[in-house]
């Protein structure tokens, strides 16, 4: 019983250790007010329809290297996608980066990379372009590195779609479009 007990206390602390260790980023959510630990009326009658940060399969908060954090809340999204907020950390505070945020999808159980795998579409009513790209920061500017995947799918006739030189026959203008600075 005294070898048992000796293992448990031995294994406590690793125990411990591992269930704090948040992946996710929770704690720095939760400071941002992008997720709490109750839904609690009294000081906020909007409270109900934010995110608990025990749901931890709807927030994610992404570093990327050198100081600077992405919250992703697909709770918090509609038809269009969710909202990503990029943050700078100076002086242990975070600063936000951008007053706009890019409104899309993120897998929030992507791998923790340099960048963040966004992917988002657009329908016209001629075409329907969806893409997927990596999303970096440096400098504080928000850019698109690359486009990982791209598909233009056409709705209608391809000569009446062509008349009107549809910009998204490939992904290109998606380069030039989502560069963000503070």
């Amino acid at each position: 019983m005294k070898k048992l007990l000796l293992i448990i206390l031995l294994c406590l602390p690793t125990i411990g250790f591992s269930q704090n260790n948040d992946k996710f980023n929770l704690d720095i959510a939760r400071e941002l007010g992008h997720c709490y630990d109750s839904l609690d009326s009294r000081y906020d009658p909007h409270r109900y329809h934010h995110t608990l940060c025990s749901e931890n399969n709807h927030v994610r908060v992404f570093f990327l290297e050198p100081n600077y954090y992405c919250v992703y809340n697909n709770k918090w999204g509609g038809s269009a996608g969710s909202d990503l907020n990029f943050y700078k950390k100076e002086n242990d505070k975070y600063i936000k980066l951008i007053d706009y945020t890019l409104q899309g999808y993120v897998d929030i159980h992507q791998e923790e990379k340099d960048y963040i795998l966004f992917q988002n579409d657009y329908k016209k009513d001629l075409c329907y372009a969806s893409y997927t790209s990596k999303i970096k920061v440096v400098n504080d500017t928000i850019y698109t590195e690359s486009v990982t995947e791209y598909s233009h799918v056409i709705n209608h006739d391809i000569d009446f779609h062509n008349n009107f030189k549809c910009k998204l026959t490939d992904s290109l203008w998606l380069l030039q479009i989502k560069h963000f600075k503070k």
